[in-house]
This record gives structure tokens, C-alpha cells and sequence, in this order.
């Protein structure tokens, strides 16, 4: 099961041409999710990734130290009786591995006395381990029915349980075995481990601690019932005595990795991500191999910003474990933030190629894709997202940035609009909306798009320039000037707002004030080509031939190389007119 942890930004950005009606398309910002692995058995989803999803977390061990098992025949220490030499002759041939043998004689032991409860109880035994289950479920029924308090009976059948995956039956035996055993005795400790496993299997997490904690009363360097107890104070959020435990384990059993790992764990949930990182190394020095350690040491190293040493331990982590979905995923997403799509582009598609269910591994494909602007394939890995997740409304959006970069306007305004039929309020789609509207010069549509962005947004001074476009070419002058001066108000330095403004008051034959406006553009970027060019044709409309040649110069100058056009064959035609040929 995945999950997901910690939020990074990464942006995608699609370029395009700045005309003289300016206008500001939006690209998406992706979110990103960091992968961090947690103590006891779950799985990531993602995280350093770029999310949808959820926060990190750490990985836990793969499973609780396994229960302790007491199949241990007993001889006879009484008299010998037919029956008891039965057994004792049971006995040794369970010591030859002779299980069969030893079957025949425990069954003539209590065929010849059927109230002989540990001929019952050693007939249990063999067929445990003959894995015979049912079998030895009877054998030990019958002697405790005969011997009530049979502790070893009691244990091996809460063991048998155990076996079977019948925790709650289990731990019905086994409680009964520490009752008989008496509470200060120390010959029946692995009854209290194993009481703790069959409680803490039954998500009965407070039963479990008191049994495992009654296990190291009675023998304080029981390394397993130390270990267990310390990750039911992590699954009880009680880190502080889970952090105790595992030093206490360090001193017992320093050559254990999991105890460094899961120290490791404390500290990065506690933030500490150097403290984490050097518990993590301590692990590796302890087993190369360990997949978990190594992935968790790149997610430490990744939020101490030391790039290339995570890099480092994921790639360990997948010469461990090469079906380590989140460590190709991290992976890929280290090298997505260093802006180096094609690796990005690499490693998550094994991550990918590992679980096709992948949403977050998708979508940073996606953006990989199209930044390294394989638009094609960013659109087909968009898709699949949407396929996965329906509901992910990023991907509605990066994927119309996606088509918008083929060409595909038409389309992209589709993903919009299915985007803003899912969250009518976002104001990064409905300005992006109408920037593909105003391309393909549908502006009474992109008026009304523009329209609801400045209701949601009244403040974005880029709104009522692009609306004012809009109204421009719709032949509403007044109301194009009224808007380019609300964007100028609310952004005094907005060049394109003047040098605009200056084209709708040259339609309304205000020139004068498109002087003015063109001048007030060029104070604020002296080599804004365009505004020269417009300034120098005012200057020939109002017969300022001069100035007007001054300000064909200007663009001359600053104008970039290679271009061909309209404002060329005017320079020429000028030039001529005053003889500068």
C-alpha cells in the first residue's frame, strides 16, 4: 500500500512568443511527494515525489520478531507404568526424528492408560511438528482437560493457534498458561512474548505491552520481547519509550541492524535528518543490502539538501532490491528537480514499469516528459493518470500544456473545461483558458472567462490587460481603456499595459495621449523595440517627421536579428523620404 509524505515544487514551463498585445499565459506548478519509509508493514506511495497524494512515511520493519515455540516432549519421572515406558519410548525415537514411530507409541501410551495426560500432551507435540495441526489441537485438549493448569499444554496450544493465524484463540491459551505458570516465574517467559504477539495481532496494542513489558520483568535481556515491545511504543505513539527501548537493545545485541534502522526512523519522524542519516549508515555498515536503510538514508540525505550523496543511496538501495518502486521513483524525482528530464525520464518509468498503478509516478513522468519536450509521450503519461485518477485536476491542467505545446489548442481547451467543470474557481485555468481563447481570437469567449477570473481575483493586474485585448478587438474602446488603466493602477511599472493602452487611444485618434503612454513604456525599458517602432509611426501621422526618424533608429537598434517584416519595408521607405540612402 502506498504512501506519500513532504511537498516540493517543481515547475513546468511551456514558452512562447511575447507579441505587442501582451499576454501572460500560467503553467502549472506540480506538487511533489516525498517517499520516506515507516516502522512495522506498510508500503509508500509515493512522496520525494510529486504529488497528488499524501505525506511520507517511514518504513517500518518488515514484521515482529517471530513467536517462540516450547515443543518440548517430557519423559516419565515417576514409577514406570506400561504406559510411561510407552511414552519415554516416544520420546527417544522424536529425538531420532523418528515422527511416525513416535506416533505409534504415544498412542498405545494413552491406549493403554487414556487418563495419561502427557502421553496426550508428547502425541500433541509430534503431530506439531508433523504439521499436523488439527491433529494436536485434540491431543492438547485432552490433557488439559485431564491436567487443567497443564502449562505446557496450554502454551503449545495457544502456539498452535499462533501457527493457524487464530489470534484470538491463541491468546486465550496462552494467558491461561501465565495464570498457571504463577506471575513470578521465569520458566514460562516466552508464554508472556507470545501472549504479546497474539494481542498485538488482534490490534489489541495495550494487552500486547503489558505482556511483552511482564516478559522483561522477568528476564531483562530478552532481545525479542525488548524489540517488540519498542514498536508497540511506536504504533502507540509513545516515541520517546520506543526510542529508549532500542538504545537498550543497541547495548544488549549491537551488531542487530534493525535497531539502528528503526532509531533511524524516530529521528527522521522527529525531523532530525542528520541524526537519522548516521543511525541509517549504521545500519548499512551492519548489512550492505538493506534496501529499507538505504532508501530512508536518501530520504534523509535528500531533506539535508545533499543531492548527489541521496542519489548515491537510492541507487544502493536498487543494487539491493532492483523492485524498489519508490526508490526508482525518488530517484527519478531527484533528478526531475535538477532539471535533468531525460534520467528523470529514465528512472520513473522503471518506477512505472514496476506498478502500473502508479498515479504519482505517472504524473512525474508526465512533467519529465514534457519537459524534455517529448510532448507526445508527456500526453500519453497524462492520460494514464487521469485513467488512474480521475479526480486529479493538476493533471487536467498540465496535460492542456501539454497540448497547447503540440498545437492542439482546440484540445487543450477541452482539458480546461473539463478541469474548471470539476473546481470552477481555479483562477490558473481560467486564465490559461482564455489566453488559448484569445489565440484563436474567440475573445467574446475569452471576455467572459476573463470575466469570472477578475471576480474571483480583482487584484491580478494581468486579468484586465488581457480582458482589455479582448475588449479591444471587440470594438469596445472605452471599456479596453478603462481596463488598462485598473491594470497600470494596480502595477505602475507595467510596460505592455502603456505601450497597449497608447495602441487604443491611436484607434481613437488620441494621439497625444499615445505619446505619452508609448513614452511612459519607454521610460521604464528604453529597448522596447516595438514601442520605438509604434512611437516613430505616431510621429508620422502627426507630421513629426524628425522625431519620427529618431524613433525608427531606436528600433533599428534594439530590434532582435533576423526579422524580416512590415517594420522593415517601412524603415527603408522612410529613409528614403528624407535621402539617408
Amino acid at each position: 500500500m502506498r504512501k506519500l509524505i513532504y511537498i516540493i515544487i517543481i515547475p513546468i514551463i511551456i514558452v512562447g512568443f511575447l507579441l505587442v498585445y501582451h499576454r501572460w499565459p500560467q503553467f502549472f506548478k506540480t506538487d511533489t511527494e516525498t517517499v520516506i519509509h515507516i516502522p512495522a508493514t506498510s508500503k509508500t506511495s509515493s512522496s520525494l515525489s510529486m504529488n497528488q497524494n499524501k505525506p511520507a512515511k517511514l518504513q517500518e520493519v518488515d514484521q515482529q520478531e517471530n513467536d517462540e515455540n516450547a515443543l518440548v516432549p517430557q519423559l516419565e519421572d515417576k514409577s514406570p507404568t506400561p504406559a510411561s515406558t510407552a511414552n519415554d519410548s516416544g520420546v527417544m525415537a522424536i529425538e531420532k526424528n523418528e515422527f511416525d514411530e513416535a506416533i505409534r507409541y504415544f498412542k498405545k501410551a494413552t491406549q493403554l492408560d487414556s487418563d495419561y495426560a502427557k502421553g496426550w500432551y508428547n502425541l500433541g507435540v509430534v503431530y506439531t511438528k508433523q504439521r499436523q495441526l488439527k491433529e494436536a489441537e485434540q491431543a492438547y485438549l485432552k490433557a488439559i482437560r485431564l491436567r487443567p493448569y497443564y502449562v505446557e499444554a496450554l502454551y503449545n496450544l495457544g502456539y498452535l493457534f499462533m501457527l493457524s493465524k487464530d489470534y484470538r484463540q491463541a491468546s486465550r491459551y496462552l494467558a491461561q498458561a501465565v495464570e498457571a505458570s504463577g506471575t513470578g516465574s521465569t520458566k514460562y517467559v516466552k508464554a508472556y512474548y507470545n501472549l504479546g504477539q497474539a494481542l498485538s495481532k488482534q490490534n489489541d496494542l495495550k494487552g500486547a505491552q503489558r505482556a511483552y513489558f511482564k516478559a522483561i520483568q522477568l528476564k531483562p535481556d530478552y532481545v525479542k520481547a525488548r524489540y517488540n515491545l519498542a514498536l508497540v511504543y511506536l504504533k502507540t505513539d509513545q516515541p520517546d519509550l520506543a526510542k529508549a527501548e532500542f538504545n537498550k537493545l543497541t547495548q544488549l545485541e549491537p551488531d542487530n541492524p534493525e535497531v539502528y534502522y528503526n532509531l533511524g526512523v524516530l529521528a527522521s519522524n522527529n525531523e532530525d535528518y542528520q541524526q537519522a542519516a548516521e543511525y541509517y549508515n549504521k545500519a548499512l555498515a551492519l548489512k550492505p543490502d538493506y534496501a529499507k536503510a538505504s532508501f530512508n538514508l536518501g530520504v534523509s540525505l535528500s531533506k539535508l539538501n545533499h543531492k548527489e550523496e541521496a542519489q548515491q543511496a537510492y541507487l544502493t538501495t536498487i543494487k539491493a532490491d532492483s523492485s524498489y518502486t519508490a526508490a526508482w521513483f525518488n530517484l527519478g524525482t531527484l533528478h526531475l528537480k535538477d532539471k535533468d528530464y531525460l534520467k528523470a525520464t529514465q528512472y520513473l518509468q522503471k518506477a512505472v514499469a514496476l506498478d502500473p498503478e502508479y498515479t504519482s509516478g505517472w504524473y512525474n513522468l508526465a512533467i519529465a516528459q514534457a519537459e524534455a519536450t517529448l510532448f507526445v509521450d508527456a500526453e500519453k503519461s497524462y492520460h494514464r493518470v487521469l485513467k488512474l485518477d480521475p479526480q486529479k485536476n493538476e493533471a487536467y491542467f498540465n496535460l492542456a500544456a501539454t497540448l497547447k505545446a503540440q498545437g492542439k489548442t482546440q484540445e487543450a481547451i477541452a482539458s480546461l473545461e473539463e478541469l474548471l467543470s470539476r473546481d470552477p474557481v481555479d483562477t490558473k485555468a481560467l486564465f490559461n483558458l482564455a489566453d488559448y481563447l484569445i489565440e484563436l481570437e474567440k475573445y467574446d469567449q475569452a471576455e467572459k472567462q476573463l470575466d469570472r477570473l477578475i471576480a474571483l481575483t480583482p487584484q491580478d493586474y494581468r486579468a484586465y490587460s488581457n480582458r482589455a485585448l479582448c475588449r479591444k478587438h471587440l470594438g469596445d474602446l472605452p471599456a479596453a481603456e478603462k481596463d488598462y488603466k485598473t491594470a497600470i493602477q494596480l502595477k505602475p511599472d507595467h510596460r505592455v499595459a502603456y505601450h497597449n493602452l497608447a495602441l487604443v487611444y491611436e484607434k481613437e485618434k488620441k494621439f497625444d495621449l499615445a505619446v505619452v503612454h508609448l513614452k511612459k513604456a519607454l521610460e521604464l525599458d528604453p529597448q522596447a523595440w516595438k514601442s520605438h517602432w509604434k512611437l516613430g509611426q505616431i510621429y508620422l501621422v502627426i507630421g513629426k517627421t524628425k522625431e519620427a526618424w529618431e524613433e525608427y533608429q531606436q528600433a533599428m537598434k534594439y530590434k532582435p536579428a533576423g526579422i524580416e517584416s512590415k517594420f522593415i519595408r517601412e524603415f527603408d521607405q522612410l529613409k528614403l523620404k528624407l535621402g539617408k540612402i
